[in-house]
């Protein structure tokens, strides 16, 4: 696949997004001796950030933990599972994706959050967007031969034990209590008359009676040592229960707190495609019942877009205008951000950098354009003056946008018939227009202090 191929793939959405990066090997004897490995799965990184990602995560907790069935909780995949399903991320990346998962149940809710939230899937060498059928299958091929690895493991294990179980070589320690049992049973079956071999016996089966008894004196005494729950507390947490969207809404119930309770109650939840604009959520409580839920689609940040008109007035402003002269003209105009926010300078920058628009904070200044108030100081009169010259048709003016500041060629002041006008108005007071005298004009020799959008001219 081209490298044209390949970053077709990438949007300038998922680029916006946060990229994660997912480590992970079976043990920790992989850990301590397969540094090689590490290295090339940290270098992921640099990969994601060649792919135009700007924020890059680095989900390295699962390090030392295997990922087949009945293994521990893996902490780092289910973090990129629940933030995946909030929208915050455009790409998740394993030098082998079959690392992500060995069990067919992970890797289909994976790939099932990845697609309804939009988020691509890489390797070291290729890009996949699962809402492309191609890359669906390619996956899923690539899935079933990671289970079907582990399978084969398990399987040659297996038969290498059951081998040893034939030539009387398999040796496996049972829990103490098991153990405690079968000393039992082998010291009741001896002929009491191989009093050594019953001795024996006797001591390994007391042995075993003495440890379940300090394990559960060790049990006991941490049973103890857990707070007991006062009438006053059982009565708080009751009322708690009563009061719960109020207890559950306040500021003394952090988010963390909230993702405590959340994973002590829930099993799982499924999601699923309701319609374009809705999901279907599916609980499995701790008890076995199921609650289910159609929500509104979460949005991306992304999603909440500058309007194309705004993007267009940033696009001609930024030629000749600084940021902060441009918002100022968009909040005039009533423009927000995707956010619904008022425009200031750095909003500005944002929007230029996010859509590639070249621009500058300040103005660049031209010597051969002036604004409105520099056209009147540099005829020596008012702002009005200058204004009705415009509306006249006796000067030109241009404007980059509405109410953008007034673009006058000094060329057009210093010409006819504004030289002329400017030089009658100045000897007699008055301002003649179309060959006739108007009205006493004193005021129009009065500098106008305001700015150039004192009168938003359109």
């Amino acid at each position: 696949m081209s490298n044209r191929q390949l970053h077709a793939k990438i949007t300038d959405e998922h680029r916006q997004r946060k990229a994660i990066v997912y480590l992970r090997q079976s043990s920790l004897k992989q850990v301590s001796e397969n540094e090689e490995s590490q290295r090339l799965q940290y270098a992921m990184k640099d990969r994601a950030q060649a792919l135009g990602f700007q924020e890059v995560e680095v989900i390295d907790c699962d390090l030392g933990f295997s990922a087949s069935l009945g293994a521990r909780e893996r902490k780092g995949f289910d973090y990129v599972i629940s933030a995946v399903a909030c929208g915050e991320i455009g790409i998740v990346l394993s030098r082998e994706l079959s690392r992500l998962s060995r069990t067919d149940k992970d890797w289909c809710h994976l790939l099932e959050v990845c697609q309804i939230f939009g988020t691509l899937l890489a390797d070291e060498e290729q890009v996949y967007d699962l809402n492309l059928l191609n890359d669906q299958l390619m996956l899923g091929i690539k899935g079933t031969l990671s289970v079907v690895e582990l399978k084969v493991l398990r399987m040659r294990l297996l038969q290498g034990q059951e081998e040893k179980a034939r030539r009387g070589e398999l040796f496996k320690r049972l829990p103490v209590g098991y153990e405690a049992r079968r000393a039992f049973e082998q010291y009741n079956e001896v002929d009491a008359r191989n009093r050594l071999v019953a001795a024996e016996l006797e001591r390994r089966w007391n042995a075993k009676l003495e440890e379940i008894e300090k394990i559960k004196v060790t049990l006991a005494e941490l049973e103890q040592q857990a707070p007991s729950l006062s009438v006053e507390d059982r009565e708080r947490i009751l009322a708690m229960g009563k009061n719960f969207q109020e207890v559950w809404e306040g500021r003394s119930c952090p988010g963390e707190l909230k993702k405590k309770v959340a994973r002590t109650i829930i099993e799982e939840i499924i999601a699923s495609d309701a319609d374009d604009n809705t999901i279907r959520l599916v609980i499995h409580w701790k008890g076995g019942v199921h609650t289910e839920l159609i929500v509104s689609r979460p949005m991306p940040a992304t999603a909440q877009k500058t309007s194309m008109e705004a993007l267009e007035i940033i696009r001609r402003m930024a030629v000749r205008y600084g940021d902060d002269q441009i918002a100022s003209v968009l909040n005039r105009l009533g423009h927000r951000t995707g956010k619904e926010m008022r425009w200031n300078q750095n909003r500005v920058k944002t929007a230029r950098r996010n859509h590639s628009i070249p621009g500058q904070a300040r103005a660049v200044p031209d010597p051969d354009i002036l604004t409105l108030t520099q056209a009147a100081k540099h005829c020596g009169v008012s702002n009005k003056t200058i204004e009705r010259l415009v509306e006249a048709g006796k000067l030109r003016m241009q404007q980059v946008a509405p109410r953008a500041p007034w673009e006058i060629q000094r060329a057009d002041l210093e010409s006819e018939p504004v030289a002329t006008i400017i030089k009658h108005l100045r000897r007699t007071g008055k301002l003649t227009l179309d060959g006739g005298d108007s009205d006493d004009q004193l005021s129009s020799l009065i500098e106008n202090k305001g700015d150039d959008n004192a009168r938003h001219h359109e």
